[in-house]
């Protein structure tokens, strides 16, 4: 796990104090940087003393800091030290201290630590056994909170009858809630399932709106089926855009060259494979490095 995918990508931090009331990780981590003064020795401050650390690379002194905060009942201190055990950051990898700390900060309501601690379970991990039924009450509880990520796999829960009973309506209104909080894979699944016609019916134009958001935000699928689409003469047939975006998918990393590219680049006029390529060239400027959750 990178260190975004800890703390959400924020890592303007101050030493200052963070505010209790925070919802999430990630606004606990923006208080830090409020430059609000705080007493010494709370959990609060050892919590933001500890973000510090994080950014000068000091993860074993982060550490020590939220264990020191987690020990004193505060539940994003109680998350970070357990995400620390359980991604071997700072410490030995130990699921067995990982699990109760997590646990604790849900327990508080986090909904981070509620998501994470219920994906351990949906999925399972390092030894522990899937156990989707002890994972679904946890991943209500923050998707009620509006965690995106919690959502997005509550949904796929209901899609798959994955710990619960299947409910393709109630699987879509989750995807829908998550993709337009801006969670790109929620977007992108979103997309493919009004491609397909699956538990609603086919939608081109909803299909093009929610594979492009999640296309635009990098996820490398979206781009990929959006091309497909656009390249589909039985669809949507709009070469010039189906060229772009698979220009746009082959500039990505680890990715194969579709052959699509090939066929389309013989068969367009050169005008055409210019713009499709300015096209392109635009699109990928303006990419994220990775595809993230805007929320």
């Amino acid at each position: 796990m990178k260190i975004r995918g800890i703390v959400g990508g924020v890592l303007l931090l101050t030493m200052a104090g963070c505010s209790p009331r925070a919802s999430t990780v990630d606004q606990v981590i923006a208080a830090c940087a409020s430059g609000k003064p705080m007493p010494a020795g709370t959990p609060e401050t050892l919590f933001c003393q500890g973000m510090v650390a994080w950014q000068h690379d000091d993860i074993a002194g982060a550490h020590t800091l939220f264990l020191q905060a987690a020990e004193k009942g505060y539940a994003p201190a109680q998350y970070m030290a357990g995400s620390h055990f359980r991604e071997g950051y700072g410490v030995k990898k130990d699921m067995s201290l990982a699990i109760p700390l997590l646990l604790k900060a849900a327990k508080r309501g986090l909904p981070d630590a509620q998501n994470d601690y219920a994906k351990i379970y949906f999925y399972g991990e390092d030894g522990i056994e899937a156990d989707p039924e002890r994972a679904i009450p946890w991943l209500r509880k923050a998707a009620d909170q509006g965690y995106r990520h919690s959502q997005t796999l509550l949904a796929e829960a209901y899609y798959n009858a994955t710990g619960v009973d299947q409910d393709l309506d109630r699987s879509v209104a989750l995807y829908t809630k998550a993709a337009e909080g801006g969670h790109g894979f929620a977007q992108y699944i979103l997309g493919t399932i009004y491609e397909k016609g699956e538990a609603v019916p086919r939608d081109d134009v909803k299909a093009v709106h929610w594979l492009e958001m999640a296309a635009r935000g990098n996820v490398k699928e979206a781009q990929l089926d959006l091309a497909r689409l656009y390249a589909d003469k039985t669809r949507l047939n709009a070469p010039v855009q189906a060229l772009s975006w698979f220009l746009v998918y082959a500039g990505g990393k680890d990715v194969e060259r579709p052959p699509e590219i090939d066929s389309l680049t013989t068969t367009l006029t050169p005008d055409q494979v210019n713009t499709a390529t300015a096209r392109a060239e635009v699109i990928r400027s303006k990419l994220p490095e990775d595809w993230r959750d805007v929320t």
